[in-house]
């Protein structure tokens, strides 16, 4: 039986994001408790609007950041260049990470202020002026990008759905769909593409269902091919980190 804790339960109304929308005066009541109307709630550490656009998160993203960069600043003296990556990945890095398959699918300009974050980051902790570029800061350091970081996580999950399903939940199981599922003709690698389905609004454009068949089919032959986890993640970083 389901145990539900009335006082902590929330609803939304999801809304178009790109359409004006008339206030909708909802009511809904549980064991005669009306129920609060909100349009935004965290949900296992993550920010959700009504818009499911991600703005709120990332704003969030981008206010710890930007305290944890100025700490970060205000030691960096006392700190040699190995402490300070540490500390990246101890206090800036673990933000980022964080269901990032979920929330980094929105639109590069909704990004933007945390991806200047992280450049300001890299840039702190390789102790280098405010207007270096930052590209061979990021391969010299290894470290990826926060689209790249998007990148990298989305291909993982697309390689243990098609080479390690058990690792998967079980309700994501099926959430992508090998491309040989759909047709029978022959297709070159046809049986480690993954097929990718219609899609009409930015909304589902911008999920893994979708973009994960787009990044894994443009993978090179090597790293599709490769069916050992551990070196997948090693060689698609290295993947990754040598367009910078």
């Amino acid at each position: 039986m389901l145990s539900l804790n009335i006082n902590k339960t929330k609803f939304m109304l999801i809304k178009p994001n790109c359409k004006k929308t008339v206030p909708v005066a909802l009511k809904l009541s549980i064991m005669g408790q009306d129920i609060e109307q909100v349009p935004i709630f965290k949900f296992l550490g993550v920010f959700i609007n009504e818009k499911l656009n991600w703005t709120t998160h990332i704003g969030q993203l981008c206010q710890k950041n930007s305290r944890n960069i100025g700490t970060i600043n205000c030691i960096k003296k006392n700190l040699n260049k190995k402490n300070l990556h540490i500390l990246y990945y101890s206090m800036i890095f673990p933000y980022l990470s964080y269901c990032n398959l979920i929330w980094c699918n929105t639109y590069k300009s909704h990004l933007q202020p945390l991806i200047i974050l992280q450049k300001r980051a890299i840039r702190v902790i390789s102790l280098v002026g405010r207007y270096e570029h930052t590209s061979n800061l990021f391969a010299d350091y290894k470290i990826l990008t926060l689209v790249d970081l998007n990148r990298y996580l989305t291909l993982q999950f697309a390689h243990k759905f098609i080479h390690h399903l058990h690792l998967i939940p079980y309700s994501f199981q099926s959430y992508l769909t090998i491309q040989s599922d759909v047709h029978h003709y022959s297709t070159r690698g046809h049986f480690i593409k993954l097929f990718r389905p219609f899609y009409r609004t930015d909304l589902s454009f911008y999920t893994p269902k979708i973009i994960a068949p787009r990044e894994w089919n443009n993978l090179p032959s090597h790293l599709v091919k490769c069916t050992s986890l551990s070196l997948f993640k090693s060689l698609l970083k290295g993947h990754l980190l040598s367009t910078y």
